[in-house]
């Protein structure tokens, strides 16, 4: 049964459009050296890694020499890319940014202008409407995520583990927090820890780490500690939206070498999410209370919502879900659920829980914690409360995957439209 801190750490860690991101010349940051290369996207998250020299070289050469490595062919027209391996469109265009810590993203004209220094990192990009890139060139924290590490991983948050194990990285992960639980995690990989736990950077630095990756709300400090003690870390983005998650999914396999599993689990994620919103499903268009915790039963009887720029209501705004719930004035994460009867009565309550949860005690906990006022719901205990308002019932495993910011929130969301039904 899930406790109270776990629901806190994981949601709380998991709070924060789309164009296709190219390239990346990777050269250096202030600390060391990592591969030089160039990665060659053609869109929706597929790409591949050339080993190329770029340091002191001109944009034009570096790409001519990754397209020749990987045998592509690549067409100038006037200094500008217009096509790779025979990729080009009328409404997108390849594109040459560069990118720094001061000014972000910047394009380039012409790549054959710009001489690539041991500060800049660049992308040659598909992308439309000139919009700037959308992939990180850099983790959350500013660091260079292309040194690859793909054994001897350790991973911070459940959500991370489910990523690299979908990314296939399970077989170099050596630690992982004790509540991960991806299906079919060896036992040898030690859980010494709590996810919620004030993680001594030496119990990590024990295990004698390549990689470690985390969540930068989570984790920054922990993660700084590390990488000063001359291990290699990477933080995730926070996944306020679906878009997030597969940013975070690409750059973990651009973190590990794994770049073509990471693209082809993005593009599995899409197509569930495609196959999904071609069904019909009796909640589209209704408005929502997204409420998760624990039933009375567990001893803590208590709950949050969910409000507004969260990867849950992203998720449930994709089947046509409406959480009533947004707006500026709401935070992501609302614990007095007292303040949420007065945003009026929703069409349906979704109530999420990794434990399992009978139907009678999501109403029991409704009542219990501030929602009495909710209009039109009658007196507790009576025949009539809840004619008006129909819940659905996310619990046990589908409740803890729904609140993690990985891969599979996916499956969960299929299942939700496809089974659930209406307590």
């Amino acid at each position: 049964m899930i406790s109270k801190n776990k629901i806190v750490a994981i949601v709380l860690a998991a709070s924060i459009v789309s164009v296709s991101v190219a390239a990346y010349f990777i050269l250096k940051d202030d600390k060391a050296v990592f591969d030089e290369g160039l990665i060659i996207d053609f869109g929706d998250y597929t790409g591949e890694w050339a080993s190329v020299s770029a340091f002191g070289m001109d944009g034009e050469s570096v790409i001519r020499d990754a397209c020749e490595e990987k045998g592509y062919e690549v067409i100038f027209a006037d200094g500008k890319v217009v096509s790779v391996n025979g990729i080009s469109s009328v409404d997108r265009t390849w594109d040459l940014w560069t990118w720094t810590s001061e000014s972000g993203w910047n394009k380039t004209d012409k790549p054959s202008s710009t001489i690539l220094s041991d500060k800049v990192y660049a992308s040659l990009a598909l992308t439309s409407a000139g919009k700037e890139p959308v992939l990180p060139c850099v983790d959350a924290q500013g660091n260079n995520i292309f040194s690859v590490t793909d054994s001897r991983i350790v991973s911070l948050s459940p959500s991370v583990t489910d990523t690299l194990c979908m990314t296939g990285n399970m077989g170099g992960l050596i630690g992982t927090d004790s509540f991960s639980n991806y299906p079919g995690l060896p036992e040898s990989v030690k859980k010494s820890w709590s996810y919620y736990d004030n993680i001594s950077p030496s119990t990590i630095v024990e295990l004698d780490p390549k990689l470690v990756i985390g969540n930068v709300d989570d984790h920054g400090p922990l993660l700084n500690n590390i990488r000063e003690s001359g291990i290699r870390s990477v933080s995730m983005y926070t996944a306020g939206t679906i878009e997030i998650i597969y940013q975070n999914t690409w750059m973990i396999g651009a973190v590990t070498g794994n770049i073509d599993e990471a693209n082809n689990t993005i593009l599995k994620m899409k197509a569930t999410l495609e196959e999904i919103q071609a069904k019909s499903f009796a909640a589209s268009g209704k408005t929502a209370v997204i409420l998760f915790g624990d039933p009375p039963s567990s001893g803590y009887g208590w709950q949050w919502a969910v409000g507004c720029d969260t990867f849950i209501f992203d998720a449930l705004s994709k089947v046509g879900i409406v959480n009533l719930l947004d707006g500026p004035e709401w935070k992501p994460w609302i614990d007095d659920l007292s303040e949420v009867s007065a945003a009026g009565t929703p069409d349906i309550v979704i109530f999420i829980s990794s434990s399992v949860v009978a139907p009678g005690e999501i109403k029991d906990a409704i009542w219990d914690n501030g929602l009495e006022e909710w209009p039109y719901l009658g007196a507790k205990g009576s025949s009539d409360v809840w004619k008006d308002v129909k819940i659905y019932l996310l619990d046990g495993e589908m409740g803890e995957v729904f609140m993690l910011p990985g891969p599979r929130i996916f499956d969960v969301l299929k299942e939700m439209v496809e089974n659930v039904t209406p307590i």
